[in-house]
């Protein structure tokens, strides 16, 4: 295994046990119409790591305060990617991740339905991938809401 691959399988454990991946969903000021993002988040007390493959893939660092926290708490930081830049990065770890497999397979589906050039435009989506980023969206929701889905997941 190389450095680089090395590292992809770094990122992908850190993905799998302090991170996520989701579709977010809100409601576009034009009818019949939602916006969907792809985001994957990663947290870690390590503000270094984060940034190190923030450096790699794009996204942002930030600090996240938690609730009620208590003064002898670590700070814990938080990096955050979406849109392509999440796509692409699932599809690199996806060889090497293990509990969050069916999210990842699930958010390089969507990555698929995103246009091919980044620059705005005011096209409005096809009915069609309009369907299919919704139906992967719930896809998504039901599988992170799924309290004992972790206990089944297969590590093979």
């Amino acid at each position: 295994m190389g450095k680089n691959e090395l590292f992809k399988a770094y990122i992908a454990g850190f993905l799998d046990g302090e991170g996520s991946i989701s579709i977010l969903t809100a409601r576009n000021p034009k009818p019949d119409n939602m916006l969907y993002r792809l985001e994957v988040n990663i947290g870690n007390c390590c503000k270094n790591i984060l940034l190190l493959i923030s450096q790699e893939y794009g996204g942002c660092v930030y600090y996240k305060r938690p609730q009620n926290a208590k003064p002898h708490w670590l700070h814990c930081y938080c990096w955050k990617i979406g849109g392509k830049a999440a796509c692409r990065l699932l599809k690199d770890v996806y060889p090497y991740i293990r509990v969050k497999r069916i999210q990842a397979e699930i958010g390089i589906k969507f990555g698929k339905t995103l246009r091919k050039k980044l620059a705005y435009t005011r096209r409005q989506l096809s009915p069609y991938i309009l369907r299919k980023r919704g139906f992967l969206a719930e896809q998504m929701r039901h599988l992170n809401s799924t309290k004992d889905y972790f206990d089944k997941v297969a590590l093979s």
